[in-house]
């Protein structure tokens, strides 16, 4: 472990430390939105869910009467997925008119959304500054290179050049390789978060619809089979 350390500061310099810093943390964060998508995408793809959906579906097709409420009631509590909560938070407030059960709904999934992106901005944010401190790596290379050059008399060698650029490419290219991930990996993520929340918004609203006695289209059926519950 002391001979990485020392390695690595005799490559980056000064800048070993933060780039050291930037590129564990940003590691971590990584690897822990993975392990939620993860997560998030097995709990959605069960034979249940799957089952549990297609059972929904049909339910909204009925008309809203209090046998189907409370038969729908009983299915959401055999789910404990995401898209279940949201529907009992709806189900929960069916006394109230359709606006306000749409705001509501539209509250949770910005809370949902918040929980995906756990992290994410941080994670741009070093890939953003990352970048930056390579770049200061290389001024500072460069500095050393010509302070080398200005010290000597006679003619100038590739030995008096090596150290200075050697710091200034392995700072370029370390922040390079630590902001790559990190930006795309919070693009990634943020771009499933809003795939997934436009899909629940969309099984929402279909639900909010049938509470206020608006019965789901053919066509609207055919669009909400297309939910992914998780």
């Amino acid at each position: 472990m002391q001979d990485l350390i020392s390695n690595l500061e005799q490559q980056l310099g000064p800048l070993t430390w933060p780039l050291v810093a930037a590129a564990v943390l940003s590691g971590m964060i990584l690897l822990e939105r993975v392990a939620y998508v993860i997560w998030y995408e097995v709990r959605g793809i069960s034979a249940f869910q799957r089952r549990w959906l297609v059972a929904f579906r049909q339910r909204l097709a009925e008309p809203v009467n209090d046998k189907s409420l409370g038969e729908l009631d009983a299915q959401l509590k055999q789910s404990k997925g995401v898209f279940a909560r949201g529907c009992r938070l709806l189900l929960d407030g069916k006394a109230l008119c359709r606006a306000d059960r749409e705001e509501m709904a539209q509250l949770w999934l910005a809370q949902l959304q918040s929980k995906q992106k756990t992290g994410l901005k941080l994670l741009h944010l070093i890939g953003v500054v990352s970048p930056l401190i390579g770049l200061l790596g290389t001024v500072l290379g460069l500095i050393q290179m010509f302070d080398g050059i200005s010290q000597t008399q006679g003619p100038v060698t590739p030995a008096m050049l090596s150290a200075g650029l050697a710091l200034a490419m392995n700072t370029t290219a370390a922040g390079l390789l630590i902001a790559l991930p990190a930006l795309l990996g919070s693009k990634l993520v943020d771009i499933w978060s809003s795939s997934r929340c436009t899909r629940l918004a969309h099984g929402l609203t279909q639900l909010n619809l049938w509470l206020d006695g608006v019965s789901a289209l053919p066509q609207q059926r055919q669009e909400f089979a297309k939910l992914e519950v998780a």
